[in-house]
C-alpha cells in the first residue's frame, strides 16, 4: 500500500545515504592517510639528500646553501662570516690499524662531541672522509677561542673502541671574508691554513692573525 511504499522509500533512502557517507568519510580518511605519509616521505628524502648518513651532520651540499646565505648577508650589510676546515690527525693509521668500524665511530663521537660543544648558528658539516667544516656568522677572535677550545677537548677525550683507549686530534685551518668576496676563496685560505698546520705538527689551530680582529659583529 501507499503508507508501506512511503516508509520503504524513506528507509532505502536512509540506507543509501549511510552507504554513500560512510564511503566518502573512508576516502576522506585515506586521502589524508596518503597524503600524511607522502609529507613523511618527502621530509625523509629531504633529509637524507642534506645529511651525511654516518655522523648525522649536514652535507656538503647543505653547507653550500648557509655559505650562499652568508655570502649574500656579508653583500647587503657587510657582515663578514668565518669558515674552519679541520681533520682527524693520522685518520689512516687509525683505519689501518683497528678497523674502519673504529674509524667510523670516532667520526661519530667527534660529531656529538662538537655539536655540544657550539651555538646553534655555528654551523657544522661533514666535508668528505675524515673532514669537516665550521661556518661561523661572524669573524671575531671568538673564532679562534671556540676552535681552539674544541681542539682541546678533542685531544683530551678517550674514544673507548672494544679494549681499547684512544686518543686522536685534529688539526684546523681557518679563514674568514674579511679580505675576499668570493665563498671558493674563503674556503682556499682555510684549506691552505690546514695544510700548513699538517706541516707544522698536526694538532694546531693556523690562521692569519691580523685577519681576526677585534671588531664585534654579533652572532645572528
Amino acid at each position: 500500500d501507499a503508507k508501506f511504499y512511503f516508509f520503504h522509500n524513506i528507509y532505502t533512502a536512509g540506507i543509501i545515504a549511510f552507504i554513500s557517507y560512510y564511503f566518502c568519510f573512508k576516502l576522506e580518511r585515506e586521502i589524508t592517510d596518503i597524503r600524511e605519509k607522502t609529507k613523511i616521505h618527502e621530509k625523509k628524502l629531504i633529509y637524507i639528500a642534506n645529511h651525511d648518513p654516518l655522523t648525522g651532520l649536514i652535507n656538503r651540499r647543505r653547507i653550500w646553501e648557509h655559505f650562499q646565505i652568508y655570502k649574500d648577508r656579508k653583500d647587503l650589510y657587510d657582515s663578514d662570516y668565518a669558515i674552519a676546515i679541520f681533520d682527524i690527525d693520522d685518520f689512516k693509521k687509525i683505519n689501518d690499524h683497528y678497523g674502519h668500524d673504529c674509524g667510523d665511530m670516532i667520526l661519530q663521537e667527534i660529531s656529538k662531541l662538537i655539536k655540544t660543544l657550539i651555538h646553534k648558528n655555528i654551523k657544522i658539516a661533514r666535508w668528505g672522509g675524515e673532514e669537516f667544516i665550521l661556518l661561523f656568522p661572524y669573524a671575531n677572535p671568538q673564532v679562534i677561542e671556540i676552535l681552539e677550545n674544541i681542539r682541546t677537548i678533542i685531544e683530551r677525550h678517550i674514544f673507548n673502541y672494544k679494549e681499547e683507549s684512544l686518543h686522536v686530534s685534529i688539526t684546523v685551518g681557518s679563514a674568514n671574508s674579511k679580505q675576499h668576496d668570493s665563498i671558493n676563496a674563503v674556503l682556499m685560505e682555510a684549506d691552505k691554513f690546514l695544510y700548513k698546520g699538517k706541516k707544522q705538527g698536526k694538532n694546531q689551530v693556523v690562521y692569519n692573525p691580523l685577519c681576526f680582529s677585534s671588531e664585534s659583529i654579533l652572532p645572528i
